[in-house]
């Protein structure tokens, strides 16, 4: 998702000496997060959006606290084609 045209990521791009939780937050460029959230859960995909209690960070990032960002957890997906999926459901959300 780094780099992704139609995505904003936030936080961290890599992984050193598991220093990170796997949770991704980003922020749709041409829809709200509310509504790529929708499309991913639709598409049975555990996402949600908001602030997610960095009211004041998400703010001074210049998002609208009310929208936030869409957030993925890694952790309830256990090998290469949970995250397979998730990528082609992210990929057709997008579109």
């Amino acid at each position: 998702m780094h780099g992704h045209k139609d995505l904003h990521l936030l936080g961290k791009t890599h992984i050193n000496d598991n220093d990170r939780a796997p949770t991704i937050a980003f922020k749709p460029l041409r829809q709200s997060s509310a509504s790529l959230t929708h499309k991913l859960q639709d598409a049975g995909i555990g996402s949600e959006h908001g602030h997610f209690y960095a009211h004041r960070l998400i703010s001074d990032l210049g998002i609208d606290p009310e929208d936030g960002v869409v957030r993925l957890s890694l952790v309830h997906y256990a090998n290469l084609n949970d995250v397979n999926r998730i990528l082609q459901a992210l990929e057709t959300a997008l579109d």
